[in-house]
């Protein structure tokens, strides 16, 4: 009777086996690069969220930034309408008190070139 294997064969075979079973480091370098490469791509898409973040961020901020430029810009037209109000009180100010000052000459009788008894209304 012939065996069907040779005896060299099933040991080199055996011996194969046996040492994958029996070296646990060659599992453990296997599980590791598995755990290395899903960490990897677990690194890569957290990289990518916060790009995506940054880029959302930097967005706001460039709106952000649009509107404080709008509202500063509104607040110097206001500042410059709020001087030009001053200047016009001023002068309505001055023209008051000057008008004030004139009928009190008219009053005193001190106005010159004026005449209070004249400018009466008549029938008074």
């Amino acid at each position: 009777m012939t065996d069907r294997y040779d005896p060299n064969e099933f040991a080199s075979q055996a011996s194969a086996e046996s040492t994958i079973d029996r070296n646990p480091k060659a599992e453990k370098d296997r599980a590791s690069a598995t755990t290395r490469a899903s960490d990897m791509a677990r690194l890569e898409r957290g990289v990518r969220q916060l790009l995506e973040q940054l880029h959302a961020t930097h967005g706001e901020a460039d709106e952000l930034r649009r509107r404080l430029e709008a509202s500063d810009a509104r607040i110097r037209d206001l500042e410059e309408e709020l001087l030009a109000s001053n200047q016009r009180r001023q002068d309505a100010v001055k023209r008051i008190d000057d008008l004030s000052a004139w009928v009190d000459r008219i009053i005193d009788g001190n106005a010159p070139g004026y005449n209070a008894a004249e400018s009466r209304p008549a029938g008074g």
